[in-house]
């Protein structure tokens, strides 16, 4: 690969982060019909948030894809922010994997979303699952981080789990939602061991 490509390609992936991030920080008026948005307030959550209340929430494929795009913004974000600090080898791959498959998928659900209901995501009253990894040791932040992950790759099967449940879903989103069930599994299998791993380190 030429210099030339390399200096692209590492501007596209500067761009693609600036880009994630000034969706996780808009805020848009509610939803009211063509060309509006609705309403993300984000509220301060206790760790032990159950991770069933976002599936609770998920009666039709709209509310869904509503739900979806801001629970995946949340992964990105917090994995951009470990991968930063993190010089775990296995946590650096898995930041990346979570970085770049689900920013691909929430540009896919806004894209939908804005092309089945003509309306703009972003986020109705999603609560956020994981606690801030700032102001805390490194240690500590890989730790914190891997265990509010599994609970919040647990709550996107449940939320998968329920809208195959649905009838009149698009094709699109029922391969989106066996992928999440197939693909988040795994990494949850993942983190887990490197918990296992983690604790019996000490």
């Amino acid at each position: 690969m030429n210099v030339v490509m390399k200096k692209l390609l590492s501007l596209l992936s500067l761009l693609t982060v600036l880009f994630i991030f000034s969706f996780s920080n808009q805020s848009i008026s509610d939803e009211q019909g063509h060309g509006t948005s609705e309403h993300m307030e984000h509220k301060s959550t206790s760790p032990g948030m159950i991770h069933m209340s976002h599936a609770d929430m998920i009666n039709s494929e709209q509310d869904f894809l509503r739900e979806m795009i801001p629970h995946h913004q949340e992964a990105v974000d917090t994995s951009i922010l470990l991968f930063v600090f993190t010089d775990d080898k296995e946590l650096k791959m898995l930041t990346e994997a979570i970085y770049t498959s689900q920013s691909k998928e929430i540009l896919d659900m806004r894209l939908s979303y804005a092309r089945w209901y003509n309306l703009i995501p972003t986020g109705a009253s999603y609560q956020p699952m994981m606690r801030d990894l700032n102001l805390i040791t490194d240690q500590e932040r890989e730790t914190r981080y891997v265990q509010d992950m599994i609970v919040h790759h647990k709550g996107a099967l449940d939320m998968a789990e329920k809208v195959l449940t649905l009838d009149g879903i698009h094709e699109e989103t029922v391969i989106f939602a066996k992928h999440i069930l197939e693909s988040q599994q795994l990494e949850i299998e993942l983190m887990q061991r490197w918990l296992k791993g983690a604790e019996a380190s000490q």
